[in-house]
């Protein structure tokens, strides 16, 4: 939680106001199984067999403009969105989780936090 005080008000700003003011999903996490031991589409399909994707490898793909499949373009966007800007962390010393390709796959990450 950040606290600042001003004027004699004290402020807070914790996950509640995040969620608010980003209109993401913040709390428990729901029930989602990523099985390891079933492929995932995207994952075989650009990537090959894998497990974890090099963050560096996919952004790299996703920056040449006809890499990926049109049908397979709007999730690969919104795994870009969550692993740059949601997770955000070093390309070139971070890898995607399987976990991320499954949400993105099959829809659930709207409903996930």
């Amino acid at each position: 939680m950040f606290v600042v005080k001003i004027n004699d008000a004290v402020l807070r700003f914790g996950i509640k106001e995040f969620a608010a003011v980003t209109g993401l999903k913040c709390g428990l996490l729901r029930d989602f199984d990523s099985d390891p031991s079933i492929p995932n589409r995207l994952i075989e399909k650009y990537f090959g067999i894998m497990t974890k994707v090099p963050k560096l490898d996919f952004l790299n793909k996703f920056k040449e403009a006809n890499f990926f499949e049109p049908e397979d373009r709007f999730k690969i966007g919104i795994l870009y969105f969550i692993s740059t800007f949601l997770t955000g962390s070093e390309a070139s010393k971070t890898t995607i989780p399987k976990l991320y390709f499954d949400l993105v796959e099959t829809g659930q990450y709207v409903n996930f936090p």
